[in-house]
């Protein structure tokens, strides 16, 4: 596979590397970007053929789920079965943001994405998955652009060493800053449960 690689500016994309990606994606392709925490590997969430590519790029079991990206508030109503109060004071909070949440999902279009029923899903500040998200109208993967286990990538040189000739294309945003991929926390029950500690800290959790 040739990689295509294309320079964007993650603060303000240019408009032929977004419409680039896009096309890309709505053609089952693969498509490595910056993200407001580090660099993010993804397909269109609902095509299940380009989700198994995932998992084989990555080396990631298939028991474990894969979050997405939504591009609002509205199109997360559609696919998660309740919203309590206690996780809207979370959304208002942390949404746009590096917060991971996992629902208990009502959408059989995102079945395969699921592990007992529920899905994590995050709305995030970054510019090109705005961009993106706003042109497809539909979710796509969230996942950090990583072999499975290893850890997460903030420097383009080494994505492109990584991943280059394996997936369609990659969206060279330059080194990012932030060095932890969201915090994810399972919110499904009335007691939510912080599955994985990451760029929102707990004391910002506890304060909000």
């Amino acid at each position: 596979m040739k990689t295509k690689i294309l320079k964007i500016n993650p603060r303000k994309p240019q408009a032929q590397a977004i419409q680039q990606a896009v096309l890309i994606l709505k053609q089952g392709g693969t498509v490595i970007l910056p993200t407001d925490t580090v660099y993010g590997l993804t397909v269109m969430a609902a095509d299940k053929k380009a989700v198994r590519k995932i998992y084989k790029i990555k080396g990631r079991k298939k028991n474990l789920p894969l979050p997405i990206f939504c591009s609002s508030i509205s199109q997360v109503k559609k696919i998660v079965k309740n919203i309590k109060p206690s996780v809207r004071k979370l959304i208002q909070a942390f949404w746009p943001g590096k917060l991971t949440l996992v629902f208990c999902c009502k959408s059989a279009k995102f079945e395969h994405l699921t592990y007992q029923d529920k899905i994590g899903i995050r709305i995030s500040k970054s510019q090109v998955i705005d961009r993106i998200l706003r042109n497809l109208k539909q979710p796509i993967i969230g996942t950090s652009a990583n072999l499975s286990g290893k850890g997460e990538l903030i420097s383009s040189k080494e994505i492109i060493k990584l991943f280059n000739h394996k997936v369609d294309i990659i969206l060279d945003g330059g080194n990012l800053s932030q060095t932890s991929p969201s915090t994810v926390i399972d919110v499904s029950s009335d007691k939510p449960k912080i599955i994985r500690n990451g760029a929102v800290s707990l004391e910002k959790l506890k304060g909000s």
